[in-house]
């Protein structure tokens, strides 16, 4: 299990709120987070390294460390 941190963020970018979960891996702990979407935008991180951006509308926009840049895809459990 590897430890993730959820961040609630504010319309102008600021945090919110933070909430710690623990996950088997990102797509679990994209998972977990999308269950804590409710009024805000919502950011995954596992330590320094920022997993997804998880917009309350639309797709999730999933860091890929091979891609140029992020891309909007949708996930599933068992993604990454």
């Amino acid at each position: 299990m590897a430890g993730y941190r959820i961040y609630a963020m504010t319309p102008d970018g600021h945090i919110r709120s933070a909430a710690d979960i623990e996950a088997e891996n990102d797509g679990e702990a994209i998972q977990l987070a999308r269950l804590r979407l409710e009024r805000a935008d919502i950011e995954l991180w596992c330590g320094a390294r920022r997993i997804a951006r998880l917009p309350r509308e639309g797709l999730p926009i999933v860091l890929d460390a091979t891609a140029s840049e992020p891309r909007r895809r949708p996930l599933s459990l068992w993604s990454r």
